[in-house]
């Protein structure tokens, strides 16, 4: 009876369902790819940063004191 009452629409629905899963997907992993792209274009990856630079960053964090950050500095310049 069921058959009967759609016909052949029933695989229309079937392929329909499908085809808005694969859109779904797709938009998520363009969504995905444009905001990775969007990060690497704001702040410079840890690989283009100078060695001072981290340094620097890693003293403003408070991971070493003052004593620690001049004599790696000092090191850095010679």
């Amino acid at each position: 009876m069921h058959d009967m009452m759609y016909g052949g629409e029933h695989w229309v629905m079937w392929w329909l369902a499908w085809g808005a899963v694969l859109v779904l997907v797709g938009l998520v992993l363009l969504l995905a790819v444009r905001s990775t792209r969007t990060e690497s274009k704001g702040e410079p990856s840890q690989s283009d940063k100078s060695p001072l630079d981290i340094l620097k960053e890693r003293y403003a964090r408070g991971e070493i004191d003052d004593a620690e950050f001049e004599e790696k500095r000092k090191r850095l310049q010679d």
